[in-house]
């Protein structure tokens, strides 16, 4: 179980997912399962997408082990520690295994056998997921490093765009906590899927700024 903690996300303190981990643990011992828990990074989105559809580019970039970087990191860690939990790899193994499955197309190619099943297109393409057709670019007031993003705001900005309900609805990330930017350079992007939606969503960034710069 992955259980991302930290300010801004549904679990606030190291602490508190500890806690939370242990009760899942001790409540699979009861229903003879065996659970374990992984306590991660969640101050800030995992990859630059927010939204079915900007998520989904996403994904299918990283399975071509084009980015984004932090979304294949967790992925090949979370799927390490998954292949030793079942005894697919052994101790301290996993991850090197995970990243040669990423890296030979394998994963890529479990995916679109996945997609196939589920009655999409296993042979779609990044450039086939189109974003809502409404979109506006949030800049840099000024320049410096971004210091915070707050999850909270990033997921109601996304969903007063409409997300999840309208696929091309969302929020991309252009800039990640401790990168340098500068003034009038593009911190997110908002997308919503008609105009009326995406005029909320500038009005919650523009009164609560998800980005902290200095």
């Amino acid at each position: 179980m992955d259980l991302p903690y930290g300010k801004g996300s549904k679990i606030a303190t190291y602490e508190k997912a500890k806690e939370m981990g242990e009760k899942f643990v001790w409540l699979g011992n009861e229903i003879d399962m065996k659970v374990k828990y992984l306590l991660t990074d969640g101050t800030q989105p995992i990859g630059n997408g927010v939204g079915p559809i900007l998520e989904a580019r996403d994904l299918l970039r990283a399975l071509n082990c084009e980015g984004p970087k932090d979304l294949i990191d967790k992925s090949i860690m979370m799927m390490g520690e998954l292949l030793e939990f079942c005894g697919s790899a052994e101790k301290k193994q996993g991850a090197r295994q995970a990243k040669d499955i990423l890296e030979s197309g394998k994963a890529m190619e479990k995916m679109r056998q996945i997609i196939k099943l589920q009655r999409g297109n296993p042979n779609v393409r990044v450039q086939d997921l189109k974003p809502g057709k409404f979109k506006k670019e949030v800049k840099a007031a000024s320049g410096g490093k971004v210091m915070w993003i707050e999850n909270s705001v990033i997921a109601m900005i996304a969903r007063t765009a409409g997300s999840p309900q309208d696929p091309g609805a969302g929020l991309y990330v252009e800039k990640k906590v401790g990168e340098k930017v500068s003034a009038g350079e593009v911190l997110f992007t908002v997308y919503a899927e008609n105009q009326m939606k995406l005029k909320y969503a500038l009005d919650i960034a523009k009164k609560t700024p998800p980005f902290t710069v200095e």
